[in-house]
């Protein structure tokens, strides 16, 4: 195999895990805004979160190995922040917490954040066609 189609294989390949991953976390986060357990948010803590942090480094490490763009790079790291914002604990204890727009924000935070991975991988898939192209 080239290696030009194993980059293209492993870059597709981690952003279908961040895919997973972003899906995954809207499904909670609408489980939350549907009237269940707000508790069922320390999900997004203990999979999402360390997940999207070793797909984060992964991406960055071998990024520039592959050529991949930035922003590819950077779309677990702007998970993290997105999804953990609206679960992290503020310091006033007075706050009433609404979790059913917690639930709606998080779950639309979640299918931003998985629109925004399915263009990364299309742009990645034509970017590596036109330079198969180009090269032939």
């Amino acid at each position: 195999m080239k290696r030009l189609t194993k980059s293209k294989v492993f870059i597709m390949s981690l952003n279908s895990l961040l895919l997973a991953v972003f899906i995954l976390s809207a499904w909670c986060y609408y489980t939350v805004y549907n009237g269940e357990d707000p508790l069922a948010l320390i999900f997004i803590w203990v999979i999402p979160d360390p997940t999207l942090l070793v797909l984060g480094i992964i991406l960055l490490v071998y990024g520039k190995r592959f050529q991949t763009p930035v922003f590819n790079r950077l779309i677990p790291f702007l998970g993290i922040v997105a999804l953990t914002v609206l679960v992290t604990p503020y310091p006033l204890p007075v706050i009433t917490y609404n979790y059913r727009t917690i639930g709606l924000v998080g779950t639309y935070i979640g299918i931003s954040l998985s629109i925004l991975t399915v263009a990364a991988t299309i742009e990645l898939s034509f970017q590596n066609k036109i330079e198969v192209r180009l090269a032939s």
